[in-house]
């Protein structure tokens, strides 16, 4: 990121996990929700990863390039996973993507 001259501030970031009442789809707890504190994303996060119906798979990294104005996203998984859970991160990082292009198009 340094190398490339990329701002750490065009980097967000969230936790993906899944519940055992649907393990096909992704949800995710937000590092950097704006108005929120790191004390109470720490809490949030705690709660929803503490209940026994939950597991986390991984996490989604956006980077964006403002010289280049392109999005990148790197899913990172926290141990191995299955195909299906290989398939429900790689389905998170379609969502962060697509929830990027909509955020374009309305600024």
């Amino acid at each position: 990121m340094a190398t490339a001259n990329l701002s750490p501030t065009d980097v967000t970031a969230a936790i993906v996990y899944v519940e055992s009442a649907d393990p096909e789809v992704p949800h995710f707890i937000l590092l950097d929700e704006e108005g929120k504190s790191l004390e109470d994303i720490r809490a949030v996060a705690f709660e929803i990863l503490g209940r026994d119906d939950v597991v986390a798979i991984g996490m989604v990294f956006k980077q964006y390039d403002a010289q280049a104005s392109k999005q990148a996203i790197f899913p990172y998984q926290f141990t191995g996973l299955s195909p299906n859970g290989i398939a429900v991160l790689r389905k998170a990082a379609t969502i962060q993507d697509e929830a990027t292009a909509i955020l374009k198009t309305k600024h």
